[in-house]
């Protein structure tokens, strides 16, 4: 009885230890895997951990009930979806769909995460940022960096190049458009709609370009500076009414600057000016001669090649016509010259009437010491003269003619006719 115990002691170890073996050695030995399907055929041959490169006709789930943290992890080689030769560590031959989000990142050098789109068909290549359905997303693409189109380095935050224009554009540019012949860049909008370029706010003194069409007119408006609007020009104005309208400030003229609202310069710095008084009223124009260096003033010429000039009539028949309407206002001439002592022309309506008048001016009051009437009658001392000429003085003499202080004749203010003769 004891040896039978014993036998079987014996024969249960001796299996456990052959079992052990067998078990360790499989371990440590790299296995292989079945080659053929199994001899009934219910299922296929299962995927081993073998060497040799392996086919699967179904589908293949991983992690599907375990849990585990990692599904699916390839160490060394390369993986393919849709090809049968890998050419980078992700290769898919088709239509990559991402839900969620595509992130890329790199612990190697800098500039070394990139994003790539390339293809044989110039029609195939490209990113579309957009969306389906109702889900917009805020923002379709951000890029921290710099944008290039037709140029893999571009120095500004958005490069578009076609071709090499043989400079650089300037430092403060933030768009450039660069191309090797003809450039342009297009606004398209119905029509009714606004199309163009604002600098600023919406506060009326930003800087805009717009084109508006249809009823909302056109116009250009450059800070207030420059705007261009239902075929109006305006410079410091917004609305300008007349096809060339400037808006400045009035100020007098002055010899050291140029001071006007419009000017016109030389190459030399000649200028001619034009402005709004300020401590007068009216407009005035000055030809200036170099202001900067301590220059003085130049001529102003009118018509230089020919032609008539009229104030006050738009067809002037002589090289001077001055226009003005008949009046009886002592010092209201058509043309007045003007000093320490004025005088001026006027045409008359009753003194003399329709005649001619000469005013002076002493200072203080205007009087009319010579008149022509519309007869031709001459007066002196009249605004009547009734006979070719009439003379007519209150306390002094009424004519007076000298040859060199020795002879003199006349009419004494008493009605005397006067004749000195020293030789005689």
């Amino acid at each position: 009885m004891f040896r039978k115990k014993q036998f079987l002691i014996f024969t249960i170890s001796l299996v456990v230890v052959v079992s052990l073996s067998i078990t360790f050695q499989s371990l440590l030995a790299a296995w292989s895997g079945p080659t053929t399907d199994p001899p009934d055929g219910n299922v296929p041959a299962p995927i081993n951990i073998g060497s040799t490169g392996q086919s699967k006709d179904g589908g293949l789930i991983l992690n599907h009930l375990s849990g585990t943290t990692h599904g699916l992890i390839v160490e060394n080689g390369n993986v393919g979806i849709g090809t049968t030769g890998p050419s980078d560590p992700l290769h898919v031959a088709g239509i990559v769909r991402i839900n969620d989000g595509l992130k890329i990142n790199s612990s190697g050098f800098y500039g070394t995460e990139k994003l790539y789109v390339n293809g044989t068909s110039i029609f195939q290549n490209g990113i579309t940022v957009g969306y389906s359905g109702d889900a917009a997303p805020a923002n379709g693409m951000i890029v921290s960096g710099n944008v290039g189109i037709g140029t893999t380095t571009p120095n500004r935050k958005l490069y578009v190049k076609s071709g090499s224009a043989g400079f650089s554009p300037s430092d403060y540019q933030g768009v450039v458009l660069e191309s090797d012949t003809h450039q342009t860049l297009s606004f398209i909008s119905p029509a009714n709609t606004q199309q163009g370029i604002q600098f600023g706010g919406e506060a009326e003194g930003d800087a805009h370009i717009y084109w508006e069409d249809g009823t909302r007119g056109d116009y250009l408006n450059f800070n207030s500076a420059l705007a261009i609007k239902n075929g109006n020009v305006g410079i410091g104005t917004t609305g300008p009414t007349i096809k060339a309208q400037v808006k400045g400030t009035a100020v007098d003229p002055v010899l050291a600057t140029y001071n006007g609202i419009f000017g016109l310069e030389s190459a030399a710095q000649t200028s001619f000016q034009m402005g709004i008084g300020l401590s007068f009223n009216g407009t005035w124009f000055q030809s200036y001669n170099q202001p900067a260096t301590g220059g003085g003033t130049y001529n102003l010429i009118l018509n230089p090649l020919g032609g008539n000039v009229g104030i006050g009539t738009t067809n002037p028949g002589n090289k001077l016509e001055i226009a003005l309407a008949r009046t009886d206002t002592v010092g209201a001439g058509a043309l007045t010259l003007n000093g320490a002592q004025k005088w001026s022309f006027r045409s008359s309506l009753d003194a003399p009437a329709n005649g001619l008048a000469f005013d002076t001016y002493n200072g203080a009051t205007w009087s009319t010491p010579f008149v022509i009437s519309n007869i031709g009658n001459v007066g002196i001392g009249t605004t009547a003269p009734g006979a070719t000429l009439h003379i007519t003085s209150t306390g002094t003499d009424l004519l007076k003619i000298t040859r060199s202080g020795d002879r003199t004749w006349g009419l004494k203010a008493a009605g005397a006719f006067v004749i000195t003769d020293v030789d005689n």
